[in-house]
C-alpha cells in the first residue's frame, strides 16, 4: 500500500534530475560511475538515494516548501523579512509539525540499497541468460526472466509483486517484439532504397530514427514522444550490470535486447521504492524511529525472504554482499579523510580550529540565551501563580 502511494510521486520527483542528466550532467555521472568502481557494483548509491528520497517524500511538505520559497522571493524583492508575513509563519509551523513524522535516510542506507539492488539485478540477468542458452538462443528477451525455476530463487521473492514484473503479458510482449522487428525492417528497406537511388550513406538522422522507432515499439506513440522519462533512470546501470555478467564464464555468447534492459531497469526502480516504503513504514509505524539505516533495510529484506519460505542460507549471501559493499565504502571514506588531512597546511589547520571555536562559542551563546528565556518565563509564571493564590485567599479547613 505504501509503495503504491509512493509510485505516483517518484516520477515527478525524479523528472528534474533526469532532465538535468539529459542536458549533459557529465560530472555527476562520472562521479557515480567512479563510486561504483570503488564499491565493485554497477548500481550507483546516488541514484538509489534519489529514488529512496522520492519514495518517502511527503507531497504536502513539497507544496509547503514551494510556497515558502515563493514568499521568500517576494519578501526579498520587497526588502522585508519573510517571517513578517503571517502566511509564512503558518507554513513554517506546518512544516515543522510534519518534520516530526518525516523519515530520514541514514548516511549509509543508500549504499546498502545499491548493494541489494545490484545483487537482485544480476541474479535476474543470470537467470535470464541461463534460460536463453538452455533454449539454444543468443538474444536475451524479457520472457526468459519468467521462464524456468526463477520462482525458486530468493530474488524472485523480492520482485514478484512489483508491477513491472507481475504485469508481464506474454502476448503483449510478442506484439512489441514483432513491432520492433517491423520497424527495423522498414529502416533497412529505406537504407537500401537510398543506396539504389544513388544517395550516399544512410538517410538523414538514421540513429535518431532507429531510436524513435524502438521507443515507439517499446512504449507506444506516447512513450516515443516523451522519450525515456523517469521510469528508465536505471537503464545505463542495468546495461553496465549486463556487461559485468557477460564477462562471467558461460555467458559471453549472449546478447541482451533493449526491451529486456528497459523492463529490468523499471524493476530495479520499483524494488528500491518498495523496500524503502516498507522499511519506512516499519520503523516509523512500529519502532517509532525516524532514521532509516542499513540494518533496517536488511531486516525488512530478511523478513520478506523468510516469509516466502527462504532460510538463513538464502539470506547469508545477500548479507555478505551488502557487508562487503559497506566495507569498501568505509575504507574509501577513511582513505579520503587521510588524504585530505595529509594535504592540509598549518594555516589550513589553524583556520579550521578557529572556525570550530567560533561555532562552539555561538552554540554556547544560543544555549545561554535559551536558558535565560526559560528563566524569565519561570519567573513570570511564579508571579502569576502567587497573584492567583492571593486572589483566591486562604484555603478553608
Amino acid at each position: 500500500m505504501a509503495a503504491d502511494k509512493a509510485n505516483g510521486d517518484i516520477e515527478a520527483a525524479l523528472a528534474a534530475a533526469d532532465a538535468a542528466s539529459a542536458e549533459g550532467a557529465d560530472g555527476a555521472h562520472e562521479a557515480r560511475q567512479q563510486m561504483t568502481k570503488i564499491l565493485g557494483i554497477d548500481i550507483p548509491p546516488a541514484r538509489c538515494q534519489a529514488h529512496m528520497r522520492a519514495s518517502i517524500a511527503d507531497p504536502r511538505q513539497a507544496e509547503i516548501k514551494r510556497r515558502m520559497s515563493a514568499l521568500r522571493a517576494a519578501a526579498k524583492e520587497a526588502g522585508t523579512a519573510p517571517e513578517a508575513n503571517p502566511e509564512f509563519a503558518k507554513l513554517k509551523a506546518e512544516n515543522e509539525e510534519l518534520n516530526k513524522t518525516t523519515v530520514r535516510l541514514g548516511g549509509e542506507a543508500h549504499f546498502t540499497m545499491a548493494a541489494l539492488t545490484d545483487w537482485a539485478c544480476k541474479e535476474m540477468i543470470r537467470h535470464s541468460m541461463r534460460q536463453t542458452l538452455a533454449a539454444d538462443h543468443k538474444l536475451v528477451e524479457i520472457n526468459a526472466l519468467h521462464e524456468g525455476d526463477f520462482d525458486r530463487l530468493p530474488a524472485f521473492q523480492l520482485v514478484k509483486n512489483l508491477a513491472p514484473f507481475a504485469e508481464y503479458d506474454a502476448e503483449n510482449e510478442a506484439q512489441l517484439k514483432n513491432a520492433r522487428a517491423e520497424a527495423n525492417r522498414a529502416l533497412k528497406r529505406q537504407r537500401d532504397d537510398n543506396k539504389k537511388a544513388g544517395k550516399a550513406g544512410a538517410p538523414a538522422g538514421p540513429a535518431a530514427d532507429k531510436q524513435a522507432a524502438g521507443r515507439a515499439a517499446n512504449h507506444g506513440a506516447e512513450g516515443a514522444a516523451a522519450g525515456d522519462g523517469a521510469s528508465t533512470t536505471f537503464n545505463t546501470y542495468v546495461e553496465n550490470a549486463t556487461k559485468a555478467v557477460k564477462r562471467e564464464e558461460g555467458f559471453e555468447v549472449t546478447r541482451v535486447s533493449d526491451r529486456f534492459r528497459k523492463v529490468l531497469a523499471e524493476i530495479c526502480a520499483a524494488l528500491v521504492a518498495r523496500l524503502t516504503a516498507l522499511t519506512a513504514e516499519g520503523i516509523n509505524g512500529f519502532l517509532k524511529v525516524r532514521t532509516l539505516n542499513s540494518e533496517h533495510l536488511l531486516v525488512i529484506t530478511k523478513i520478506l525472504l523468510f516469509n516466502a519460505g527462504c532460510g538463513p542460507n538464502d539470506f547469508a549471501p545477500i548479507q555478505a554482499y551488502a557487508d562487503e559493499v559497506l566495507q569498501r565504502h568505509r575504507a574509501h571514506v577513511d582513505a579520503e579523510k587521510a588524504r585530505k588531512e595529509n594535504s592540509k597546511t598549518d594555516a589550513d589547520r589553524a583556520a579550521e580550529e578557529e572556525k570550530k571555536a567560533a561555532a562552539e562559542t555561538k552554540k554556547k551563546a544560543e544555549r545561554a540565551e535559551a536558558a535565560m528565556k526559560r528563566a524569565r518565563e519561570l519567573v513570570q509564571l511564579s508571579k502569576e501563580l502567587k497573584a492567583e493564590a492571593v486572589t483566591a485567599g486562604p484555603t478553608k479547613a
